[in-house]
Order: structure tokens, then sequence, then C-alpha cells
């Protein structure tokens, strides 16, 4: 049987990226069953007005009436997503949707739990300097004190099994922006396979990076050290 995927998108501010994001991605998912779940974090220029142009039993739109944050609005597109496989992606084409059939064929091959498309921290052009410098002390950090996964694990590119996250629902830290090392660090068996993607360059908007980002991230690492210290 043809494997389906649920690509859920969360979505803040985003309306002069959501038609190409979708067009792009419908370009790139020509032979494959998919649907889109956006998911609206409450944005306050035209994001919803943009979503509901291409809106029908594919394209699907839901807006989060609760606090701001990312990771809930993966959960809620996690949710309300009608098949087994789940892609996630950001919605300000920093991820670029070319990459997925090269991801999918190497989920399916390899029986993967999950594939990650990792970023080239070392020839990124998509990251500020200090964003760069961020992203690779989170990775070592992460990487040392919880043990090795994944060489990005602060990527929010990932195509996995949802039987993975309703297995480990009760266990997530379940809010913040860094969803994969919430998911990934519950077991120590996972099938991890990468795939390295070119992390572009934001053409619209800023970057949703901020303090109490930050802080979250920090709150996420210490719940998940002290899961682990307990072995879980």
């Amino acid at each position: 049987m043809k494997k389906k995927f649920s690509v859920v998108i969360p979505v803040l501010n985003e309306e002069k990226n959501i038609s190409k994001l979708i067009n792009l991605i419908k370009i790139n998912l020509t032979n494959i069953h998919y649907e889109i779940i956006l998911v609206d974090d409450q944005s306050s220029d035209n994001t919803a007005i943009e979503i509901k142009k291409y809106t029908n039993k594919k394209i699907r739109y839901f807006l989060k009436r609760s606090k701001k944050d990312l990771t809930k609005s993966l959960i809620i597109g996690i949710k309300k997503s009608k098949y087994d496989i789940v892609i996630i992606m950001d919605s300000d084409l920093q991820h670029n949707p070319k990459y997925l059939p090269k991801m999918i064929k190497m989920f399916n091959k390899n029986n993967s739990d999950f594939v990650v498309g990792v970023r080239d921290l070392k020839n990124n052009l998509g990251l500020s300097k200090l964003r760069l410098a961020a992203s690779k002390t989170l990775c070592f950090i992460f990487n040392s004190f919880l043990g090795y996964k994944v060489s990005d694990p602060m990527t929010g590119f990932v195509i996995f099994k949802k039987s993975i996250f309703y297995k480990y629902e009760s266990k997530l830290f379940g809010i913040g922006w860094k969803f994969l090392v919430d998911l990934i660090y519950n077991d120590q068996k996972f099938k991890i396979n990468e795939y390295k993607i070119k992390f572009d360059k934001r053409i619209y908007n800023e970057s949703k990076i901020s303090f109490k980002v930050l802080i979250n991230i920090i709150k996420l690492f210490l719940y998940k050290f002290y899961l682990i210290k307990i072995k879980i």
C-alpha cells in the first residue's frame, strides 16, 4: 500500500509566503498522496485570508486560540491529521519543499522512525551570525548532555511516524519551539536518518526567535535531562 503523508505547518504572520509555500509543496509532491494542515498561531496580518484561498479537502486550516506557541500548534495539527506519517516544516520558506521527495524516499527505503532535515551549520547562509552561534551551541549542549541522537536536533524539518507521538504524548514537555527534541528524547531505540539541507534565507518578515523562546528551550533541556536521569 502506498504511504500517505500529513504535512503539518505552524503559521504566524506569513501572508507573503503562504502562496509560494503551498505551490512548492504541490509541485514537489506530485506523485505523493498527501494533505496539508496549516495551524495559524493567531496571526495579526492577512495570513488567514491567504490560506483560505487554497483550503479544500486536501488543504485544511485551523486557528489556534490558546496562547501563542509553536509546539502547541504542531500538536493540534498532528491530532487533526488523517495519515499515519507526519511531515513538519516551517512556513517561512527556509525549509525548501524541494527536499521532500528525497526525504520521503529515504523514509520509505529505510523504514525509518524519523528522517530529519539537518542544516549544514558549517556552510549555512540562512542564519544570522547570532542564530548560527546559538544553534551550534544548543546542538552541542543537547547532544553532549542528553545523548547523541542527530547532528541537528534544533531543526524543525522532519518526517516521522505519528504513532510515536501518541505513544509518548504524556511525556512531552509540550511547549516551546523545539518539537523534535521533545519527541526524540523519549526512547533510545528510534531509527533516525539524516538528510542534509541548505537552510534558505528568510525573504519576508523577521525571525520569531526571542528571549522567551530561548528560556523555553532551557526549560525543555532541563525537563528532558531530568527524565533521562531517572531513565524515563
